[in-house]
């Protein structure tokens, strides 16, 4: 099996959940004191930053020893969260595009480490994906390893910081994308 190269971002709102936050929020409050002097060269560096970070995280060891990409992992967390779910709500929640959701589900198809099982819902059925017991054990292989590898490097108090930063930057985008329709 190949390891795959995913570095294709994914958004801060699908990472979180937290998709219709931009309506409870007024953009003064998502986007802070306008007189802080938030530049747009900072806003550049961080993005920029941010690619390479996931570029970086993709790399790690616990990535390639689990032959697994960064969205690879991000289905298989969402599935281990919340399992059988089909490809339209979990190409909304992670941000990716439905196309990439469903690269992502064939080649772990593929690999035995989710299934597309009949579901019946509203009287419908339909085919939804399931993590297998081989996806969550690479799963939870793979997240040891990093809880590990995060705890020594930086601790979680910084992570928390971060991610509530991150979240409110977010939030701050939905706004502004938001009153530009």
């Amino acid at each position: 099996m190949a390891v795959r190269k995913d570095s294709k971002a994914l958004s801060m709102a699908g990472a979180t959940g937290d998709r219709n936050v931009a309506a409870s929020h007024p953009p003064e409050a998502a986007a802070g004191n306008a007189s802080e002097g938030v530049a747009v060269d900072d806003f550049a560096r961080l993005v920029l930053g941010m690619s390479r970070l996931l570029t970086e995280f993709n790399q790690l060891k616990p990535f390639r020893e689990a032959e697994l990409g960064l969205g690879d992992w991000a289905v298989l967390t969402m599935l281990a969260q919340k399992d059988g779910m089909g490809q339209k709500p979990m190409s909304r929640i992670l941000g990716l595009p439905m196309q990439r959701v469903a690269e992502i589900t064939a080649a772990l198809r593929q690999d035995e480490l989710v299934s597309l099982v009949p579901s019946v819902q509203a009287g419908k059925t339909r085919r939804v994906i399931k993590i297998t017991e081989a996806g969550r054990a690479r799963l939870e292989a793979v997240n040891a390893e990093l809880a590990a590898m995060l705890a020594t490097l930086v601790g979680a108090q910084p992570l928390r910081g971060a991610l509530k930063r991150m979240t409110l930057l977010g939030r701050a985008i939905r706004v502004a994308a938001a009153q530009e329709t």
